[in-house]
C-alpha cells in the first residue's frame, strides 16, 4: 500500500513540475514578446499634454510616431499600435 501511495505521489509531483515548467516557458515567451515591442526597442519620449500622456518617437507629431492615452501605459500601448500603422495618403498632394 505504501509503495502505491509513493508511486501516486511521484506522479502528482511530476505533473506539478511539468505544469510549472510549462508556465515558466509561457511567461518567458510573453517577456520576450514584450521586450521586442516598439515602445521598448525605440524608447519614445513620454510626456504629459493636458490630461493625456503622449509617447513620441521623432521630431514632432507630424513626422514622428505618437501614442496618446490616459496613463503612461495606455500611451505606450497606443504607440505600439501606431508603430504598425501605414501612412495615410494626403488628398492635397499628388502621387
Amino acid at each position: 500500500m505504501n509503495n502505491v501511495m509513493n508511486e501516486e505521489w511521484s506522479r502528482v509531483a511530476a505533473n506539478a513540475v511539468c505544469f510549472s515548467v510549462s508556465m515558466v516557458q509561457e511567461n518567458f515567451r510573453e517577456l520576450i514578446a514584450e521586450m521586442q515591442s516598439p515602445s521598448v526597442v525605440y524608447k519614445p519620449v513620454l510626456s504629459r499634454d493636458g490630461d493625456k500622456w503622449v509617447a513620441l518617437y521623432g521630431e514632432d507629431l507630424q513626422v514622428g510616431v505618437v501614442g496618446i492615452g490616459d496613463s503612461p501605459a495606455l500611451a505606450m500601448y497606443d504607440f505600439n499600435r501606431a508603430w504598425g500603422d501605414r501612412i495615410k495618403k494626403d488628398s492635397t498632394h499628388a502621387d
